[in-house]
């Protein structure tokens, strides 16, 4: 009589919600082991169009054992494509590759008009035709860069080869000034034709846009000629 189980005699429809959630609780805690499971199941609400799910009196024996397939681990993560095993792709890339020699001496290039058009500025001393001067060494110095950047995308090689400058010899700074004019405007052409010369659009941006800037230069240095005192 001692281990008689006691089963409720109560009308389990006629409760509510929370009566039946309580009883649920009071039935685990107060039942040996063993014993039939709870008369009553507690139906969670629906939120969100959720499923409505049982959630109490779940036998551990009707869970299914079978673990879920594990998620696929990956070194990098998925974008969509593959991406060839290769450096070479269509803006200056490995396929550019045989511009290398001609963006060195360009590089070298700028760096040498850049150094000369310092000096060309210290000579002028500190008017308008020196800051002129300093603005286009300036702008020499960034062409430089711009090249060695396309160098090193290319190559993969650092090309700076400012270890190499000299002074420039300058016997007489008017002379100088109409060189570099002539030479600015020879130096766009080079540039217009190395950009008709590539199948590298970037590169062939490139170009044109050196190529505008010496067009300008030209015109600064013909601007400071009719400033100077011929």
């Amino acid at each position: 009589m001692e281990n008689a189980v006691i089963q409720p005699s109560i009308d389990l429809s006629a409760l509510r919600p929370d009566d039946r959630e309580v009883f649920e609780r009071v039935w685990r805690r107060v039942m040996p082991e063993g014993s039939e499971s709870c008369p009553i199941v507690v139906e969670t609400e629906l939120i969100g169009g959720d499923l409505p799910c049982a959630c109490a009196c779940v036998c551990p024996q009707t869970v299914d054992p079978t673990p879920l397939p594990a998620l696929r681990e990956s070194g990098s993560p998925h974008l969509g494509c593959d991406f060839p095993d290769t450096e070479d792709v269509p803006c200056l890339g490995q396929s550019s590759s045989r511009h290398q020699s001609q963006l060195q001496r360009q590089v070298m290039d700028a760096l040498e008009c850049w150094q000369m058009y310092r000096c060309l500025a210290r000579r002028a001393g500190g008017g308008s035709c020196g800051r002129m001067l300093s603005t286009l060494a300036s702008e020499k110095h960034r062409s430089a860069r711009r090249l060695a950047a396309a160098h090193f995308l290319i190559s993969g090689v650092r090309f700076w080869p400012t270890d190499r400058l000299t002074t420039p010899a300058i016997p007489s700074y008017l002379g100088m000034v109409r060189t570099a004019y002539q030479r600015e405007q020879q130096r766009e052409q080079a540039y217009r034709m190395a950009a008709a010369d590539t199948n590298d659009t970037a590169l062939a941006e490139l170009y044109q846009e050196l190529a505008d800037l010496s067009q300008d230069h030209s015109r600064t240095l013909r601007a400071i000629l009719e400033q100077s005192h011929l």
